[in-house]
């Protein structure tokens, strides 16, 4: 049974076809609006995302990139509003291993340099404001969907 099964998994990663020499060009993009109402207060919140990476697979299984990070959020509950930004600035490395001519695995090993901003107001007055930076690390494993030649589904 135990040979079968390898006999089986060499020869699905046998048909998966490596894209080396390729670029990446992915990201996410996101808007959230909340509206929380308990009969006292009415908090509202709206925040934005825009995360675009761009990478070049140099082997069949290795990509390197680039990756940015824009987030903003806004919260308001009629007495309180608060703003806060924060951006990313980072490289990435990926490493692909294919399951079938459809799906493929992945993870993202990033690393880069993380930027923030928020301000506080009560009643239009500012009441505080707090700035930081460093360096950030993130992994990211997902699923790839190969639905036609060039498209491909990230979950």
């Amino acid at each position: 049974m135990k040979k079968m099964l390898l006999i089986l998994a060499l020869s699905v990663f046998g048909f998966a076809n490596a894209q080396k020499g390729t670029v990446l060009v992915g990201g996410d993009i996101g808007y959230t609006t909340r509206t929380f109402d308990n009969n006292v207060s009415k908090l509202k919140t709206h925040s934005f995302d825009f995360s675009p990476k761009v990478g070049y697979q140099f082997h069949e299984n290795w990509t390197v990139g680039t990756e940015f990070t824009i987030s903003t959020s806004k919260q308001n509950d009629g007495i309180y509003d608060s703003k806060s930004n924060n951006y990313q600035v980072g490289a990435f490395v990926r490493y692909t291993m294919p399951i079938s001519d459809i799906f493929s695995v992945f993870a993202d090993l990033g690393a880069g340099y993380h930027y923030y901003k928020g301000k506080s107001y009560d009643n239009g007055n500012l009441i505080s404001e707090a700035k930081a930076d460093g360096l950030y690390t993130d992994l990211t494993p997902a699923l790839f969907i190969n639905m036609k030649k060039r498209l491909r589904i990230k979950l």
